[in-house]
């Protein structure tokens, strides 16, 4: 029995080999990696900082990751059986549009949940302070609705965070789609993402530690170097996170599409 490649090793084998493989793939990375390096050295040239706290920092290529939306989509197509778009229909996919504004839909809409259910926690409390009750007791409340609503929530925010695979297939109406399509399988969806997923926000977590730690030591000689290396990890996580969702659509949401056990057209 031929033994099958763990998920996270088929995502990012996956995505290096398109890169390896597939020139316009590769050529939209790259050119990517350059103008965020660019970009993000002249800001730090200029002064333009941003505020974390207290501390002070510059803008780095990872705040930029959407710039990387059509080698994501090309990833996509790519893993899910389609003819991935080329040379400047790449940048004219009208399907990156739709997902800023299914997302926006969406954020909306859990927002309008979260404040639902906040607004009432915050007017028990405002009660208790009110009633000369246990400021305590008020507080475990709302801390109790906080927890009900985030435990709920996750659910939802797992099965949408197939969101963007729902749109590069052209669903008529991706959210309501992927809602019917991914309803009970939560769970397994969590299963599948929790260590591929997890390795992919440990070494974004490691460059969010590395950098400013070397934006302290080497100042602005250390920053161009720094951002390069960067924008290639930012650019290479987006592609393998592109292959982690496609793969585990086609496997566990919609699995009458072709075995993913390699990276399809490769």
């Amino acid at each position: 029995m031929t033994r099958q490649p763990r998920l996270l090793d088929q995502c990012l084998g996956g995505a290096w080999d398109a890169l390896n493989t597939h020139a316009p793939l590769r050529h939209c990375v790259l050119g990517t990696i350059l103008c965020l390096t660019l970009l993000c050295v002249t800001l730090a040239a200029f002064g333009v900082t941003t505020h974390v706290g207290k501390a002070t920092e510059v803008y780095s290529p990872r705040l930029f990751g959407v710039f990387f939306l059509p080698a994501e989509f090309y990833i996509y197509d790519l893993f899910l059986g389609h003819e991935p778009r080329a040379g400047l229909a790449m940048y004219r996919d009208m399907r990156m549009a739709r997902l800023l504004w299914v997302t926006f839909k969406l954020t909306v809409a859990c927002l309008a949940a979260m404040a639902v259910v906040i607004l009432p926690g915050v007017f028990v409390l405002g009660l208790f302070k009110g009633a000369g009750g246990s400021v305590l007791l008020g507080v475990g409340l709302v801390v109790v609705i906080w927890l009900l609503l985030f435990v709920a929530l996750l659910g939802y925010v797992v099965r949408f965070i197939f969101l963007p695979v729902a749109v590069a297939l052209r669903r008529e109406r991706p959210i309501a789609e992927l809602y019917h399509a991914t309803e009970g399988k939560a769970w397994r969806l969590a299963r599948a993402l929790l260590f591929p997923y997890g390795a992919l926000v440990a070494v974004e977590i490691g460059v969010e530690i590395v950098g400013p730690a070397l934006e302290r030591s080497l100042g602005f000689v250390g920053l161009a170097p720094w951002f390069l290396v960067d924008a290639c990890l930012t650019g290479f996580i987006s592609c393998a996170s592109a292959a982690l969702l496609a793969i585990v659509y086609r496997r566990d949401i919609e699995p009458d599409g072709p075995e993913l056990t390699e990276t399809p057209g490769i």
